[in-house]
């Protein structure tokens, strides 16, 4: 299993679970480390665990290619900041709820997606998010690697920025059209619709390759409660139980004062543990919904 974080950002509330974080990984089977700003490159593998956390940190971790994950509560400029640094992963639920905090990405599926933004945020955030839920990724970066990338390999879903400067439409569009067509290609399209010319670039075609378009904005959280892109399982269908039951109305809050007989059901059976990894994946990217990651 491939860890989804390469390190844990604290904050100074959660310090006193320390032992607790770090008990939690290890019995994961992940060597896990506390460190600090100034000694945490000694540690050559494992989980490294930080107190006496700042955005320029997590920055500095991003820029060694190790993905921090934030515990804790955080102010909203705190947020700001590591956002701008690039940081997507925030675990804010209570210490009670420690055992639910993801620690590995979901099993790989055989679904392969391919961004391409011109926004290296964008794509960082967009791929993290993918690939923790066990898709496959590829990130290009100019729409030519694009067309390159959907003509040698087999690319289900496509999420393109039509607003990037390279992206030539009247060349392009229809190029990828062809594209979509003979390898049955799905296009997510992201646009600003606020910027000028929107009318003029719907009139070349866009909504031909991308039926579908959404700001950036939207599109993290879009494609979280999307995610994993597989064909439904019908064993994951909960049971209902019909039941009568009594339904109470209270005085203050208290007191019962009346109460009505009424025909209701019962859920029977518990989450699979599929369904369980997701919901807690969407927890920690929760806090990146309608926000501006670029």
């Amino acid at each position: 299993m491939v860890p989804l974080y390469g390190a844990i950002l604290c904050s100074t509330e959660t310090e006193s679970h320390l032992d607790l974080i770090l008990a939690r990984l290890k019995m994961e089977g992940l060597p896990a480390h506390h460190v600090n700003p100034k000694n945490w490159k000694d540690e050559r593998e494992g989980i490294r665990v930080f107190t006496k956390v700042s955005p320029s940190l997590a920055g500095e971790l991003l820029e060694w290619s190790i993905e921090p994950l934030l515990y804790g509560s955080f102010s909203s400029s705190e947020k700001e900041g590591y956002i701008k640094e690039g940081v997507s992963l925030l675990w804010d639920r209570p210490i009670t709820e420690l055992f639910q905090m993801p620690i590995f990405m979901m099993k790989q599926s055989s679904c392969f997606w391919s961004i391409c933004t011109s926004h290296p945020k964008v794509d960082k955030h967009l791929g993290l998010i993918l690939k923790s839920f066990g898709q496959l990724v590829s990130i290009e970066g100019e729409p030519d690697q694009l067309i390159s990338r959907l003509r040698t390999s087999p690319i289900n879903l496509v999420i393109l920025d039509w607003d990037q400067k390279q992206l030539e439409l009247q060349s392009k569009i229809p190029i990828l059209r062809k594209l979509k067509e003979e390898k049955e290609i799905l296009f997510l399209g992201i646009k600003n619709f606020e910027k000028d010319h929107l009318y003029r670039d719907l009139a070349y075609g866009i909504s031909d390759v991308s039926p579908s378009l959404f700001s950036i904005t939207e599109i993290v959280e879009l494609i979280v409660r999307s995610l994993p892109v597989h064909p439904p399982n019908s064993q994951t269908l909960r049971k209902r139980t019909s039941i009568r039951k009594l339904v109470f109305e209270f005085q203050e809050k208290i007191k019962p004062t009346r109460y009505k007989f009424i025909d209701s059901y019962l859920e029977e059976g518990n989450d699979s543990r599929e369904q369980i990894e997701i919901k807690n994946l969407v927890l920690v990217f929760q806090w990146l919904f309608n926000r501006s990651i670029e």
